[in-house]
């Protein structure tokens, strides 16, 4: 492989969106050369909300009527919004803030206009928290991993989201590590990276409804990390294939054992020759539960902030295998997070 999966960009739609950087597609879409902006073609218009660094904004699918909601600028040099998602239902932002390397990590909530800003929690230093996800139901759920003496100490913890009624859930504290977009937001259960199915009933592991779902996929082409849809019916995932350069957005219904995942997209990268993409970033997360996927590619160059460089977002709706896309254009450092 030429290129390996690095975020870089963070999108999050009202709806759930993530950023993947891509060269080219095979279905249903026009060729845009990677050295010019492609130009918008969605016929839809939602709230979207990105972060760039320790800035949130929102803009319309066109990546137009931009509005800045969140500034954490403290002016470290270290600060960063490491993750970011939406509150099913209500729409308030819960995100995860750091404000210098061995500095504590808080998580704080704000109203989906970015109004009422809280602090709901500030983790001692030296936790490392390795997720925070907004769930149903007005919750939030993360996990905490500490390492003494050698060993790491791994917790999972769910609370509600103006920060009361705490809780440790010790029979999940084995899937602390888990990264957010691995979680169902409807907090019905979540999948390891090497494929387990955890079953979440009531705020605990329901191990006999949890399976492995990667048993008759090739686990060696997979290129990306697992990620859930909203009702834990589905994963999605990005593959290898047998052309040089060439990539398949596979979906898999987990809701019945044993079976295969489909191809929903193939794409090609360009890693050689004029114009190719610098410092791509690759990601994939679900839209409107399980019924589309956000994907995208980008020119970003190096040191960032040029004004000519894009991320260029495709929204891919399963059912009727149609693209909308539209592009964002200026670079930031980020990670992603999906709903």
């Amino acid at each position: 492989m030429k290129q390996k999966f690095k975020h870089v960009w963070s999108i999050a739609l009202s709806l759930g969106i993530s950023a993947m950087l891509i060269a080219g597609c095979s279905k249903n879409e026009s060729e845009v050369k990677p050295d010019e902006p492609p130009q918008n073609t969605s016929g839809t218009s939602n709230l979207v909300l990105y972060v760039d660094t320790f800035k949130v904004y929102s803009t319309d699918l066109k990546g137009g009527t931009r509005k800045e909601l969140i500034n954490e600028d403290l002016k470290s040099e270290n600060n960063y919004i490491t993750s970011l998602s939406i509150a099913p239902g209500t729409g308030k932002i819960v995100y995860e803030y750091l404000t210098g390397y061995l500095d504590p990590v808080t998580i704080k909530v704000t109203n989906p206009d970015g109004s009422g800003k809280k602090i709901l929690k500030t983790f001692p230093a030296g936790t490392n928290v390795n997720f925070v996800k907004a769930i149903a139901g007005d919750r939030i759920y993360f996990g905490t991993s500490v390492t003494s003496a050698g060993l790491q100490v791994k917790k999972y913890y769910a609370m509600n989201i103006d920060g009361s009624n705490e809780k440790e859930l010790k029979g999940l504290s084995p899937f602390a590590n888990i990264s957010s977009d691995q979680l169902s937001s409807e907090g019905k259960g979540l999948v390891t990276g090497d494929g387990y199915f955890v079953k979440i009933n009531n705020d605990d592991f329901a191990e006999t409804d949890s399976y492995n779902v990667l048993g008759n996929e090739n686990k060696a082409n997979i290129q990306s990390n697992l990620i859930m849809s909203a009702d834990a019916k589905k994963i999605a995932f990005i593959s290898r294939t047998a052309t040089s350069d060439q990539y398949e957005i596979r979906v898999k219904d987990i809701s019945t054992r044993n079976t295969s995942s489909i191809v929903a997209l193939t794409y090609t990268l360009s890693a050689t020759g004029p114009g190719a993409i610098q410092f791509p970033s690759f990601g994939l997360c679900w839209a409107d539960g399980s019924q589309r996927l956000l994907l995208s590619y980008g020119k970003m160059t190096f040191p960032k902030g040029s004004p000519n460089d894009y991320v260029f977002c495709q929204l891919l709706d399963l059912a009727k295998t149609d693209i909308s896309s539209w592009s964002f254009t200026g670079d930031g450092s980020l990670s992603i997070q999906a709903n």
